[in-house]
């Protein structure tokens, strides 16, 4: 199941207590595929790149200049992948927040 994001302060909250899995879709239908952690201790976004199988530690400062999320989420192109029962509860979540 994918569930539209929309902000980076939603990214923070579904991949603060564990690593999720992300999708951008890129233009043509082709998807990017990202693994994420948020570390809100230390405000970084640890990424995985699944397509390169290359990773990075970034600030959202940095993440909003080099990496294509921030602009995804912005253009309805960044989706967590995720089950049915974490899906009801993140949406659940994001309400409220």
């Amino acid at each position: 199941m994918w569930i539209k994001i929309e902000r980076l302060q939603n990214v923070k909250l579904a991949a603060s207590d564990e690593t999720q899995d992300f999708a951008i879709i890129l233009k043509g239908g082709l998807l990017a595929r990202k693994r994420i952690f948020y570390d809100d201790c230390s405000d970084l976004f640890w990424v995985w790149d699944l397509v390169t199988d290359t990773e990075g530690e970034y600030t959202p400062d940095e993440l909003k200049k080099d990496i294509n999320i921030v602009k995804a989420t912005r253009q309805g192109a960044f989706f967590l992948e995720t089950d049915e029962t974490t899906a009801e509860h993140f949406q659940t979540a994001m309400a409220l927040a």
